[in-house]
């Protein structure tokens, strides 16, 4: 049966291990969603999901890869 995890779920680690353990089928998001509306893109960066920028909207992306090139990352 599908399932929904909710609440306090602010790190992109602990929402990716929520759904690996099969804890939950869906992440729902709702106060972090309004603290950091870029929750989504950032996790998937976090995740190794969108090393390139690519789900960033053209006129962020080259300024964060140009930030990470800064940072020396």
């Amino acid at each position: 049966m599908p399932t929904v995890a909710v609440g306090l779920i602010r790190e992109p680690d602990y929402a990716e291990a929520i759904l690996r353990d099969g804890k939950a089928t869906l992440i729902a998001l709702g106060r972090e969603l309004l603290w950091n509306p870029n929750w989504p893109a950032q996790t998937a960066l976090a995740l190794g999901c969108d090393p390139e920028w690519t789900s960033w909207p053209e006129q962020y992306g080259w300024w964060l890869k140009r930030r990470v090139a800064q940072q020396g990352r």
